[in-house]
């Protein structure tokens, strides 16, 4: 009998070749951390469209809401594992959503999609609880390829790595026209780059003196901008 390709990953699971990436939500419209932040950065619309879900109430455990695919050809995947951010995850809503995505993703068309660990880190629940649920539901989908990602913290980052580039050869004036940033945003990003506790976006997240709005034009700069002699690195 034939399964589904289930396999264990270690590091950043935004640097992957599945077509979908899961980012797990709250159903309150609030991206504020952690991979759910690194997505909504990523990708406004993504989070314009999930919210608005949030806010109509049609967002709620066991509902995922599909996203894309963007220019790249990358699919984002809103996957509730809470109904406040505030309050831990649940393992009802972790089952009630994978029972949703093996009913709906042969009609997404979706052939590969990558997972977090749902429902752990912030969410509270352990991995030990919740891979086999993942695997008991997605593992008889045999069309399915599906990667689980342990985040790892000090994972590479080649997006990251773009962005210590340009601060590291540019002058401090041509990052402020680059980033769009004033000389504070600039300067809090010089001394995050030189700090080895930074070595990738996810880290970035908890840096000194970075705050969402810089992080947001370090973003729109990596991923929907241009100059003269930088093309950003995008998937």
């Amino acid at each position: 009998m034939q399964m589904a390709d289930i396999t264990d990953r270690s590091g950043n699971i935004f640097t992957t070749s599945c077509e979908v990436v899961t980012i797990t939500v709250n159903c309150e419209g609030l991206m504020g951390a952690g991979i759910a932040l690194e997505g909504r950065l990523r990708w406004p619309e993504m989070y314009d469209q999930y919210a608005d879900l949030c806010a109509r109430g049609v967002m709620r455990p066991g509902v995922l809401d599909w996203w894309g695919p963007d220019d790249r050809g990358k699919r984002v995947l809103c996957f509730p594992t809470k109904a406040g951010w505030r309050q831990p995850s649940q393992v009802e809503f972790i089952t009630k959503g994978l029972r949703t995505l093996v009913d709906g993703y042969a009609d997404q068309g979706v052939a590969s999609i990558a997972m977090p660990h749902l429902g752990c880190s912030h969410g509270g629940l352990t991995w030990d609880e919740v891979r086999p649920l993942i695997v008991a539901a997605l593992e008889p989908l045999d069309d399915l390829t599906v990667e689980l990602w342990e985040f790892d913290s000090r994972a590479e980052d080649p997006d990251y790595e773009v962005l210590a580039e340009l601060l590291a050869n540019r002058s401090p004036e041509e990052v402020g026209r680059c980033l769009d940033l004033d000389s504070r945003g600039v300067n809090a990003l010089l001394e995050a780059a030189g700090s080895p506790r930074i070595v990738n976006l996810a880290s970035l997240q908890n840096a000194r003196g970075v705050g969402e709005k810089t992080l947001e034009k370090v973003y729109d700069y990596l991923f929907r901008g241009t100059d003269d002699h930088h093309q950003p690195s995008l998937w």
